[in-house]
C-alpha cells in the first residue's frame, strides 16, 4: 500500500536535504579549522607542550649550571665544568680552539663565555634533553636554540667528509698564506699586493698567482674537486695539471677543468683529460673531440656570495658528474684512456689551480678570482658527501664572514 503524505503531515524535502548538508559540511568545516588551524586547538596544545618542556628543561640547565658553579667554586677550580661544550671568540689568539654558535635568524653569535648544550644531553636529576641550548655562564641565562636556525661553527668543523684531502682551502681557517699544509704551495702572492689571504678568501690576481698541489698519493678510483668562490673575469682555471715546459710538447695534453663565460653571458664546464678523443655526448665537435663541454643553467661564478660546483671523475665508472650548489646536475661517460692519459693519476705531475698552459704554442693562462673554499680528494664523494659538504661550507663560511667583518 502506498502511503501518501497528508497535507498536515511533515517529510524531507530535496531542497531541504541539501540545505542541511551544506549546514553540515560548514559547521565540520568551522570544527575542523578549529582543531587544525594555525591557531587551532591541536596546534595551542602541541605549543603548549612544548613551551612547557623548554621551560623545564631551561630550569633543569639553571640549577645545574648553579650546581657546577659551586662546586668548582668550594673546591677552589679544581672541579671540573662538564655541562655542555665550552664555547670561544674566533680571534688569532685563540688560534684553532675557536668555537662558536650563530643563530641564523637573529645573527647573533655566542662564543667566550657562553656553553653550547646539545640536544640528548643528560642533566642530574631531569634527564636527557628534547632541545638545544646556550647558556650564559657568567650569570647562568639559558637560550633557546631552535631547530634548523642555528649553526655550530668550530676550527675546520665546516667539512662533512675528512678522509683522502689532497687539498683543504678553507680561508676562514687559516692564518696567512702559508697555512694550506704539505705539499700544497702558492705562487705570486706577495705581501701588501691587496691579494692572498684576508681572513675570509683566497684572492688570484690573474697574472702570475696560482696554487700548486704535490702529492705523493694514488689517485686510482677517481677524484673529486669541490670549488665554492667567484671569478672576476670570464674564465676560471679549477684544476690543471701543468707542465711548465715550453720544451715539452705535451703542456697543452694534460687534465685541464675550467668553467667559461661566453659572448652570449653562457656559462659552461669544459674539461680536456688528454690529446685523445673523449667518446663523451659532451663533446665540443669534430674539430674539439678531446674537450668535453656543458652548459651551467642558472650559475653565476661572478655573484659576491658565490657560487658552488662539484667535479667527480670516477675512473672506476669511467664518468664525469657534476653538482651545482650541492645538488647533481649532469654526468657523461668518457673512454678510459681518455680519462688518464693527460696525467691524471700521474704523481710526478702537480696539480695547479689558477694556472693552465696551453695553445699551439706554449701559454700561461691566470685566473683573477676569489676562492672562499676548495678541496680536492683522492677518491669519489657520493651525492649526499656532496650534498653534507656543501650544506657546511656554505653556512660556515656566510655566517663566519658575517663574524669577522662584525
Amino acid at each position: 500500500m502506498i502511503h501518501r503524505l497528508k497535507s498536515n503531515e511533515r517529510g524531507i524535502t530535496l531542497v531541504a536535504l541539501i540545505v542541511t548538508i551544506i549546514v553540515v559540511l560548514i559547521m565540520s568545516g568551522i570544527a575542523v579549522n578549529i582543531l587544525l588551524a594555525d591557531n587551532g586547538i591541536i596546534n595551542k596544545a602541541t605549543s603548549a607542550k612544548k613551551d612547557m618542556i623548554i621551560s623545564q628543561e631551561k630550569e633543569a640547565i639553571m640549577l645545574e649550571t648553579a650546581a657546577q658553579k659551586t662546586r668548582q667554586i668550594s673546591t677552589k677550580g679544581q672541579s671540573n665544568i662538564t655541562l655542555g661544550v665550552e664555547l670561544i671568540d674566533r680571534s688569532l689568539a685563540n688560534g684553532n680552539r675557536w668555537k662558536i654558535v650563530s643563530e641564523l635568524s637573529s645573527a647573533n653569535i655566542y662564543g667566550t663565555g657562553y656553553r653550547y648544550i646539545e640536544e640528548g644531553t643528560n642533566i642530574p636529576g631531569y634527564g636527557n634533553l628534547k632541545n638545544n641550548y646556550i647558556v650564559n655562564w657568567n650569570n647562568g641565562e639559558v637560550i633557546y636554540l631552535e631547530k634548523n636556525n642555528f649553526a655550530s661553527l668550530g676550527y675546520g668543523e665546516n667539512l662533512a667528509v675528512r678522509d683522502d684531502l689532497l687539498l683543504n682551502i678553507d680561508p676562514i681557517n687559516m692564518s696567512n698564506n702559508e697555512s694550506l699544509g704539505e705539499g700544497v704551495t702558492i705562487y705570486g702572492m706577495t705581501v701588501g699586493d691587496g691579494y692572498g689571504w684576508n681572513g675570509s678568501e683566497l684572492k688570484l690576481d690573474g697574472v702570475d698567482d696560482y696554487i700548486e698541489i704535490f702529492k705523493d698519493v694514488e689517485i686510482d678510483s677517481g677524484i673529486t674537486l669541490e670549488f665554492y668562490g667567484r671569478n672576476n673575469d670570464n674564465n676560471i682555471n679549477m684544476l690543471c695539471k701543468t707542465l711548465k715546459d715550453p720544451n715539452d710538447s705535451n703542456y697543452a695534453k694534460r687534465f685541464r677543468t675550467k668553467i667559461v663565460q661566453t659572448s652570449n653571458s653562457n656559462k659552461l664546464f669544459q674539461a680536456c683529460f688528454s690529446g685523445k678523443e673523449c667518446g663523451s655526448t659532451w663533446r665540443l665537435g669534430d674539430a674539439t673531440k678531446h674537450w668535453i663541454s656543458r652548459k651551467l643553467n642558472n650559475f653565476d661564478l661572478s655573484k659576491e656570495s658565490g657560487e658552488y660546483i662539484t667535479m667527480v671523475v670516477d675512473l672506476f665508472n669511467d664518468t664525469v658528474s657534476l653538482y651545482l650548489n650541492g645538488q647533481y646536475y649532469d654526468s657523461t661517460e668518457c673512454d678510459h684512456t681518455y680519462l688518464i692519459n693527460g696525467g691524471l693519476t700521474d704523481k710526478t705531475i702537480p696539480f695547479t689551480i689558477g694556472l693552465e698552459t696551453s695553445g699551439p704554442t706554449y701559454a700561461e693562462h691566470f685566473s683573477n678570482m676569489s676562492i672562499y673554499a676548495c678541496r680536492l680528494y683522492s677518491k669519489v664523494l657520493t651525492s649526499d658527501e656532496v650534498r653534507a659538504n656543501y650544506e657546511k661550507t656554505v653556512a660556515g663560511h656566510q655566517l663566519l664572514v658575517q663574524e669577522y667583518n662584525h
